[in-house]
């Protein structure tokens, strides 16, 4: 979003999907980083404008691999302004809302897939996009069944770098998708980079998981 408070025309964040199109096709051209969309092995992220509700999406998507092909993930956080402080060119965003959207490629989901239904997950294997210090107190983690957790932060500031984290556990493998942004000039949570890290799905925690037990972040109702 620009400084008005709008999305930039025909560039950046909201360049290539808007929302109310009963469909959207998008070409290899539009997944570069400039228009806030990439791609990488299974995993992809998208940024758009939905101008019914007047708010940046963020979305990223993993599909399963092996026997769960058929199977996809992916998550859209909605952020809404918050208000331009003063002194800075760029607005601030809030998040206000956070949609898990699980579907079967090809057919309806049958309610028993463990990728979908199974245990909640527990945090993000790889914590080192999550910023640490005082920024880190506005990022909020989300524990969803079939293994999926979200940390995402609840609000998108100007002159900020962070990341929107999300785990999912599909068998074979375990997969966290990290959609990292830097917020400068007059462009808030511009796309910087898409990773992709991928271990066995029996893998437990990372060396450095996140939330850990005891952290704000896992509060109830942040959300």
């Amino acid at each position: 979003l620009g400084a008005d408070g709008k999305p930039m025309e025909g560039e950046g964040e909201g360049a290539a999907e808007e929302s109310g199109s009963t469909k959207v096709v998008l070409a290899p051209a539009d997944f570069r980083g400039e228009n806030g969309n990439q791609a990488i092995a299974n995993c992809y992220t998208l940024s758009f404008v939905d101008r019914s509700r007047g708010t940046l999406v963020h979305e990223l998507g993993i599909r399963g691999s092996d026997l769960n092909m058929n199977l996809r993930t992916r998550i859209r956080c909605s952020y809404g302004l918050a208000g331009k402080p003063d002194g800075v060119s760029a607005p601030s965003l809030r998040l206000s809302q956070l949609d898990i959207v699980r579907e079967r490629l090809g057919s309806f989901p049958t309610g028993m897939e463990e990728a979908f239904s199974g245990a909640k997950g527990n945090g993000i294997y790889d914590r080192s996009a999550i910023p640490t210090g005082p920024v880190e107190e506005s990022y909020r983690a989300v524990f969803s069944e079939g293994k999926v957790t979200v940390a995402a932060p609840l609000e998108l500031v100007p002159d900020v770098s962070g990341a929107i984290a999300f785990d999912w556990g599909v068998e074979p493998l375990r997969y966290q998708l990290d959609r990292k942004f830097q917020s400068k000039e007059e462009v808030t949570a511009a796309l910087y980079s898409l990773e992709l890290t991928e271990v066995q799905a029996n893998s437990g925690s990372g060396p450095a998981a996140w939330p850990p037990a005891k952290s704000p972040a896992r509060k109830k109702g942040a959300l």
